[in-house]
């Protein structure tokens, strides 16, 4: 037996976006962005404490896996019952910052809005440490969580391209690598000269996609359109054979909030 509770279908063009980046420092950096405005109206961080643990777990699997290899049978043992131990861990937060977001999106009347990623089984351009720091990343639990909590909350969950997001500039618009030469987590505009925490501007470049898709989809606006006065262009994070509108948007810096539990 098979059963099943149809939930209503929640209006998907509201006023407040939340957009989320994931990361493999902070799970979830938020940003929410009122769509009329075209501002930020707050800044979030969740999940900081799951890298910092999976950091631990690593290591000490590692040192396990040194003395299983030599043919310790309780090393062995010990290794099936951390995995299970990171597993749970990993899964419980996962869903406990999903929640999080949701409620946050709640509070604003908000819709959900994450970018596409594919996580594992791509090769890379990294360095291993960095390439071992990206697969620990739960991304697939996290939507998950996010896709059945918005959907029992009866918030709209939008799923956009990943493309450039993290290296468009809010600031000029101009799409560079960016990244800060001495911290790899701050972004650093060659154009224009920013810097900004680089999870903070992807956050608000997945909202401000959102937006790019929400226009292009209505067909009763105008091919060309302005949602701010200070024209900052967006047209970086379209791909060149996307058919879609030419937008600007307005940037506004504030401190972002941290809640690591």
């Amino acid at each position: 037996m098979v059963l099943e509770k149809k939930f209503p279908e929640p209006v998907t063009d509201r006023r407040f976006i939340v957009g989320v980046d994931v990361g493999s420092s902070t799970l979830a950096a938020l940003t929410i962005f009122d769509a009329e405005t075209s501002k930020i109206k707050k800044q979030l961080y969740f999940g900081q404490d799951i890298a910092e643990k999976q950091r631990r777990f690593f290591e000490r699997r590692r040192k396990l896996q040194s003395y299983a290899d030599k043919g310790s049978g309780k090393a062995k043992k010990y290794l099936r019952k951390l995995k299970r131990k990171q597993h749970d861990f990993v899964k419980n937060r996962s869903g406990e910052v999903a929640k999080q977001v949701v409620a946050i999106a709640k509070k604003y009347g908000a819709s959900v809005v994450i970018e596409k990623l594919s996580i594992r089984g791509r090769k890379r351009r990294f360095r291993k440490k960095s390439n071992r720091k990206i697969n620990l990343i739960p991304y697939g639990k996290l939507r998950e969580f996010l896709s059945s909590n918005c959907e029992e909350n009866g918030v709209p969950l939008q799923v956009v391209d990943a493309y450039h997001t993290s290296k468009w500039c809010p600031h000029c618009g101009a799409v560079n690598n960016g990244h800060h030469s001495g911290n790899y987590s701050l972004y650093k505009c060659k154009s224009c000269g920013l810097v900004v925490n680089s999870d903070r501007k992807a956050s608000l470049a997945v909202a401000v996609k959102s937006v790019l898709e929400r226009k292009t989809q209505d067909l009763t606006n105008p091919v060309f359109f302005q949602i701010s006065n200070t024209r900052v262009p967006v047209n970086g994070l379209v791909r060149p054979d996307a058919d879609v509108a030419k937008v600007a948007v307005q940037h506004v810096h504030r401190p972002m909030e941290s809640h690591p539990f």
